[in-house]
């Protein structure tokens, strides 16, 4: 108990003088504005309230949360360490019901929940030689509450926060399957991850953002390529028509699925379509060459097989003593025969 307090007082002292000077130039300014407007006066009296509320919490290492459900007090602020302390601190001074939300810092810390001996508030020591995980939870308008310390985070009373141990809810499982099932689920994550279930979830949301930002990077890049190459490029339509190219994929297939993006992804894409571009241009010259060197040697078998019957012809017209006039003159039936014969006779 003598290291907490010492600890706490090593805490609490900076920042009570801190609070402390804060709410008495706020109770100065107050005492002018009542003067000129009461209503901001009475307005400004809700953040002097929170400011001492805070130099309270430093001064004395726990405090005092009201609100439409029964109060939670909370000892031992110091046990949450310097820079937990001092962020559970600076929550205590928020405006009216919003300063309730600091339960939520106490999420997966180690506490003792109870009830005071006149059971007329709860007690949330953070100090307790009794300390086990506590895990928060928070409702929205219609959504169910569980058992133990909870107080409204707003001043209509439509949103709620509290917190939850094993030791709460024993005994209780049979009245309150809801809260049973919370905390099962909640030692479950714990025990896989070592993380409370909203820690759990903000871990996901932030890796599930990281991934998205990542993406986004990427068709970033993919765009930034596409300008070099005088395209447009937009997620969904990252492809040209005229390239047959993906700036998206190929961006996607050099960056990888992990590991930080290259910061010349940009210029890698555009080098990889302008390789691809030059390769395209020599398949494409190639082929016309081919076919260049194909037709050429398609219209010499062709000339070579026409000199081939004309030559055929004039052996046929000299055997037969006609004329190439005449031999025009024939019918195609009769210069067939007229070469069959020259052919049987061994001359051609």
């Amino acid at each position: 108990m003598n290291t907490n307090q010492n600890t706490g007082s090593a805490i609490g002292n900076q920042l009570a003088e801190k609070y402390g000077k804060a709410a008495d130039e706020l109770s100065v300014r107050i005492s002018r504005l009542e003067v000129v407007s009461q209503d901001t006066a009475y307005r400004e009296g809700f953040n002097l309230e929170a400011l001492r509320r805070a130099e309270n919490a430093a001064k004395e290492d726990k405090v005092f949360l009201g609100g439409y459900a029964k109060g939670v007090l909370v000892l031992g602020i110091s046990a949450l360490g310097h820079e937990k302390a001092e962020k559970f601190i600076a929550a205590c001074g928020g405006w009216k019901s919003h300063a309730n939300r600091v339960l939520e810092l106490l999420d997966g810390e180690k506490g003792e929940i109870r009830m005071n001996k006149a059971r007329s508030c709860w007690v949330i020591d953070l100090a307790s030689p009794r300390s086990e995980i506590m895990f928060t939870w928070t409702s929205g308008p219609r959504e169910r509450r569980l058992v133990g310390p909870r107080l409204n985070t707003t001043n209509g009373g439509a949103h709620w926060c509290g917190l939850i141990s094993s030791s709460v809810i024993a005994g209780q499982e049979t009245e309150n399957p809801a809260s049973a099932e919370f905390v099962r689920k909640a030692m479950s994550c714990w025990s896989e991850h070592g993380m409370t279930p909203r820690q759990w979830a903000s871990v996901e949301s932030k890796r599930q953002n990281a991934g998205l930002e990542r993406h986004a990077e990427i068709v970033r890049a993919a765009i930034d390529a596409g300008k070099l190459d005088g395209m447009v490029v937009c997620e969904g339509l990252g492809h040209s028509l005229d390239l047959n190219t993906n700036y998206i994929s190929i961006a996607e297939e050099i960056a990888g699925t992990s590991g930080p993006v290259p910061l010349d992804l940009a210029d890698q894409i555009h080098a990889m379509f302008v390789v691809k571009r030059r390769v395209e241009e020599e398949a494409r010259f190639m082929a016309e060459l081919e076919s260049e060197q194909a037709l050429l040697a398609a219209e010499k078998a062709k000339s070579e097989a026409e000199a081939e019957r004309l030559a055929e012809v004039a052996v046929a017209c000299q055997s037969a003593g006609v004329s190439p006039e005449q031999w025009q003159a024939m019918t195609p039936k009769q210069q067939r025969l007229a070469i069959h014969r020259v052919r049987l006779a061994g001359k051609i």
